[in-house]
This record gives C-alpha cells, sequence and structure tokens, in this order.
C-alpha cells in the first residue's frame, strides 16, 4: 500500500480544565462539595468562607448579584482585557482595603488551626475520634490469656489480620508459612490453638472465616457456661448452624427433625436460642465514617403548590477574599510574580463560577421535578408520576448526561422526608384508563396489600395481579414477582411459614 497525504477536516469537542472543573463540581455530592471548597480555600488566598445569612434561597433569588472586581486601572481585568459583565463576581467588596500597597504586606504561612491553650482553642489533634476500635479492644484482652508470649504474639497477628465484621482473611496454613519465613515461627496446629485462643475473647464469635462459624463459636460459648439440662439444645444448635443452615433459614421442621434425630418440642425450642446469637459481632466497634445526606433542595408550599428552594445549608459560601480586594489587579503579562497571582485569581473566578453554575443548574433541574411531582408530595409513593431523565431533560433544555450529573448523590427535603433526586425517576406501567403510572406507585401498592394481607393466609404473586388490575392497574404476574423482590418481600409459601409460629 503506498503512502500518500492528505488533508482532513474533523470536528471534535476540548474539554478545557475550567469545563472539566465544573463537570466534577456539579456530579459532586453537598459533603463533596463542602470538602472541596475548604481544600480550594486553603490553597487560593483569593478565596474565603461567607457566613450564610438569611432564609433559603428563593427561585427568585437563587444567587447573590454580582460586581465587577476592583482592578489597578479604569476598564482593566485580570486577564488584560476590557471589563464586561461577564467578568463580573460576587462577594467583591467595594473600595475597603485600598491602603495595601502589594501582595508582599500579607503573611498567610503564618495563619493556624488555632494555638492550644487557650480558652475555646483547639487543634485538629482534638478533633480525632477516640471510639474505640475491634482490633484495639481486642488486644487489650490479650495480656490477660492464659498463654505463653509467643501464643499471644500470634493471637496479636491473628487480631491484624481481622477485617471489619471480625473474619480473618488469611488461612491459617499461610500465616503458618509466612511465620515460618518471616523468623516468628509457629506450625499450623499452634496457629489453630492461638485462634482458640482469639475466639475466646470479647466479643464472641471473632476469629473465624465465615457468619455461619461464627454463629457456631458463639453457641459453642453458651454451651460451655449453660446447666447440664439445656446443653443439648446447644449441640443441636450447633450442629444445626454448621450443617443445615438454608434448611433453618427456610424452617423446613421435617428434614431438620430427620437429620437431628430430636424431638418437635427441642426443634422449637432451638429456634430462640439461635435467633438471639448476632450474626455480625463486631458491629459495634466499626470505625467507618457516616456519611450524611445534605439537602441541596428544600420543598415549601407556597400558594397552595410545591415549590423548590436551595438550601443555604447544604455548601458553604465561597467569593473572592475581602483582604485581597483592595490590591490592584495582577496582570498576566507582568513580570514571573504578578503572572502567578493573576493565575491564582483566575483560578478563583472560575471556581466560583463553576459552584454558582452548579447551584443554578441543579435548582432548575429540582424545580422541574417538583412541578411534575406534585401529588407525591400530598399523597406519597402511590402519587409518584412516571419519570425518565429524558422528560426533565427536554423541559429544561439541558442534556441528559447534564439532568444525570445534577440528579446523583442530591437530595431534596420535603415534609415528608428526605429524597435523593434520583428517587423521582421510574419507569411506567399501563392502567385501566390506558394512562400510564410510575412502577414506583404500584411497588409501593404491593407493600400495601402485602402489609394487610390476613394471618396464615399470604397473596400468591397471582392474586397480587389480580388485586392491582381490580384497582385498574395491568400488571402481569411476573412482574409482580419482579416487584416484590426488588422490595425484598419473601414468596408466599416463605411468608406462610413465618406467619404458622413465631420462635
Amino acid at each position: 500500500m503506498p503512502n500518500s497525504l492528505r488533508l482532513q477536516q474533523s470536528q471534535r469537542m476540548a474539554l478545557t480544565p475550567q469545563l472539566q472543573q465544573a463537570i466534577e463540581i456539579l456530579g459532586a455530592s453537598a459533603a463533596e462539595l463542602t470538602e472541596e471548597i475548604h481544600r480550594a480555600v486553603d490553597e487560593n488566598p483569593f478565596l474565603e468562607l461567607k457566613e450564610q445569612q438569611g432564609d433559603p434561597v428563593s427561585p427568585e433569588h437563587a444567587l447573590p448579584e454580582v460586581s465587577p472586581w476592583k482592578g489597578s486601572e479604569p476598564g482593566e481585568t485580570a486577564e488584560g482585557g476590557p471589563e464586561n459583565s461577564d467578568n463580573a463576581f460576587p462577594g467583591t467588596p467595594g473600595a475597603s482595603g485600598a491602603e495595601h500597597e502589594n501582595f508582599q504586606e500579607l503573611d498567610f504561612g503564618n495563619r493556624s488551626w488555632g494555638t492550644p491553650g487557650g480558652e475555646g482553642e483547639t487543634t485538629p489533634i482534638d478533633w480525632a475520634s477516640g471510639e474505640e476500635t475491634l482490633q484495639e479492644h481486642l488486644a487489650g484482652q490479650v495480656p490477660y490469656l492464659r498463654a505463653d508470649e509467643q501464643a499471644k504474639c500470634r493471637v496479636m497477628l491473628l487480631i491484624g489480620d481481622l477485617d471489619e465484621d471480625g473474619f480473618l482473611e488469611t488461612p491459617l496454613e499461610e500465616l503458618a508459612a509466612l511465620g515460618a519465613a518471616e523468623g516468628t515461627g509457629g506450625t499450623p496446629s499452634e496457629w489453630r490453638e492461638a485462634q482458640v485462643l482469639l475466639q475466646s475473647l470479647d466479643p464472641a464469635g471473632t476469629g473465624v472465616y465465615s457468619m455461619q462459624e461464627s454463629l457456631a463459636a458463639q453457641l459453642a460459648l453458651l454451651e460451655a457456661e449453660a446447666p447440664d439440662s439445656e446443653r443439648r439444645l446447644y449441640r443441636l444448635a450447633e450442629r444445626a448452624v454448621r450443617e443445615f443452615l438454608p434448611e433453618l433459614a427456610r424452617r423446613n421442621l421435617p428434614k431438620l427433625r430427620k437429620a437431628l434425630v430430636c424431638s418437635s418440642e427441642e426443634l422449637e425450642r432451638m429456634f430462640p436460642l439461635i435467633r438471639a446469637l448476632n450474626p455480625h459481632p463486631a458491629s459495634n466497634y466499626k470505625t467507618e465514617t457516616v456519611e450524611y445526606a445534605v439537602p441541596d433542595i428544600l420543598v415549601v408550599r407556597r400558594d397552595g403548590e410545591w415549590r423548590a428552594i436551595l438550601n443555604p445549608a447544604a455548601a458553604p459560601a465561597v467569593a473572592l477574599n475581602d483582604e485581597m480586594a483592595g490590591f490592584p489587579e495582577p496582570r498576566r503579562k507582568g513580570p514571573p510574580e504578578e503572572a502567578a497571582w493573576a493565575g491564582k485569581l483566575s483560578e478563583a473566578k472560575n471556581f466560583i463560577r463553576s459552584v454558582e453554575q452548579r447551584y443554578r443548574t441543579i435548582l432548575r433541574v429540582a424545580q422541574c421535578i417538583v412541578g411534575r411531582q406534585q401529588r407525591f408530595f400530598t399523597q406519597g409513593e402511590q402519587g409518584l408520576e412516571p419519570m425518565v431523565l429524558r422528560d426533565i431533560a427536554t423541559d429544561t433544555g439541558l442534556h441528559e448526561s447534564t439532568v444525570s450529573r445534577a440528579t446523583s448523590g442530591k437530595y431534596l427535603q420535603a415534609p415528608s422526608g428526605i429524597f435523593e433526586l434520583k428517587h423521582f425517576f421510574s419507569s411506567h406501567v399501563s392502567s385501566g384508563t390506558g394512562a400510564e403510572v410510575s412502577s414506583r406507585a404500584v411497588r409501593a401498592l404491593i407493600r400495601e396489600l402485602v402489609s394487610a394481607e390476613p394471618d396464615g393466609k399470604p397473596l400468591s404473586d397471582s392474586k397480587l395481579s389480580a388485586l392491582l388490575q381490580e384497582r385498574g392497574y395491568n400488571v402481569a404476574r411476573r412482574t409482580v414477582a419482579k416487584y416484590r423482590e426488588q422490595e425484598k418481600i419473601l414468596p408466599a409459601s416463605l411468608r406462610k411459614r413465618l406467619s404458622k409460629k413465631s420462635c
């Protein structure tokens, strides 16, 4: 194939750093945005946090008015071009602070988190969590074990191998081989003895490899403390957990009675022992960070209609620094030091613009969602209208990907609770009148029907389908089964077994 040169025209979209930043900020949750704002304020001296004042922001006054930056010469901006309204930003002060002559007067390096020892002063060390971890709780009991130092050392190594549920991750054989390679020694049997020592510590059920083993270990400890007359029950329960856990979950009493060779009375007395166990023995010691849902939008009722407004507490207000405003505006074409300051100023303006654009977009999308879902805020789930991303994109003139970013991880607070904006999107099913109904509304109705079913007579999927059709919803049995599984509702056969007798 001969080589040749030719010209070809093509178009492609290039994401500028400013556009990339705007996309990232739009997709961030309120908590992530707060963290990003604090990071930007720490790194850029032209940014500062403003205290929120007043009531929640209404749609008519979603964002503060803008005012131009005080440049070094009339009509000049940071980019060295003519002044215009597009370069105006909120938070820029007036002529106050003009007594500063240059940027070197300000010493940003001496700012600190606070001076220890003063009344009311705190440091980042004071904010460290004081909660005891699972590893700390177990390690505190190791010195009191009746074992030699080498065995205690192996127990400590096992504690370090525990996951967040209190289960071991590495097989004992591998730990023994690793100990031999590192010179700590220990045969597989010695590591097994160390595991038994670990299992004797509080909380019971840790130091195993599965939930099944954890339940069995808890029963073994209870058996050792139980009276002689009850020890057979604990042994039966331990065997049932180890060998017949699926049958226990399904309450297959005939098979359990035959496999365990026990009476019906013993079987009935065994179930409360198993239910009293903790399948997650390390749950009280987890140290995962709790993520709170901070609503970006508040829904209020005005003039008989539900409306969306911005929540001013969702994220800190960021603006240009008052202290820096009194300096002549740096120029990009000036000396290197001044050009660097000009870059910082440009970054600050772009960041503020991206944050404000995020607020506008989320409010715009939320207003459209609330306008479409008026019945939801009055009637609940059954009043939810079918809606997809394309509907909101059409109403707002935004791209579907933008709507997706504006609703993912964003929450709305209404009198009935806090909901993610994604919650309002759902597919539709047909009603008897030919109208479309949200699938979430049908799922809510299925929950209501199941909760009201008679004891011992659960509604089958076919019966649920018939009841829905009587109410005007054309939902097939397979669709009912799918919605029931999505709502985590057991089949009718299992609901019937559970309702027969609560052990």
